[in-house]
């Protein structure tokens, strides 16, 4: 039985996600076309970070209990975060990472930082680019569309994604 509700787990997860890869592809980054709800960016977190734990992978999350409410479509932003993490897991050889959550004005500000091998400054600007990826250099996997997805979301909720690295130390 508890098999069975893991492969349901497992399969309503690559539903939502399968939901989502339409969703972007249907609005083609038109913000118009898709659905839009209030949503609580603390609690999606927490919920990433139960996630990620069943893994037994560790995110140190530093963040007021209060909720954090932005305007998205929460498969889309769960697929971002998703990406975002799971890079940063991937980089850092899975060490634990930390995730800080706070607001300015009436921006809410994500940060995932992880304590790996960093992004040689010449590499920043292509991260973001479909098919980029280090991943095989370091004996991993990975496609390169990842940061390409989560940042083509983040722009379509008029966000913004900044990156800061130092080799060897670590990025955020």
């Amino acid at each position: 039985q508890q098999t069975l509700e893991s492969v349901l787990e497992d399969t309503e997860k690559i539903n939502n996600i399968i939901t989502g890869l339409l969703t972007l592809a249907k609005a083609d980054l038109d913000l118009t076309s898709t659905h839009l709800e209030v949503l609580d960016l603390t609690e999606l977190v927490g919920k990433l970070q139960s996630e990620f734990k069943q893994q037994n992978l560790t995110i140190e999350l530093l963040t007021a209990q209060e909720p954090t409410n932005i305007l998205a479509n929460t498969v889309l932003l769960q697929i971002a975060l998703t990406n975002l993490i799971s890079n940063a897991f991937k980089f850092s050889d899975h060490q634990p990472i930390q995730i800080s959550l706070t607001q300015a004005n009436n921006d809410a500000i994500l940060k995932v930082t992880d304590f790996g091998v960093g992004i040689a400054d010449e590499e920043i600007d292509l991260i973001f680019k479909p098919f980029y990826t280090k991943a095989e250099k370091i004996g991993k996997q990975g496609q390169g569309m990842g940061l390409y997805m989560a940042a083509k979301i983040v722009n379509l909720f008029k966000g913004t994604i900044k990156v800061s690295s130092k080799t060897n130390i670590g990025s955020s």
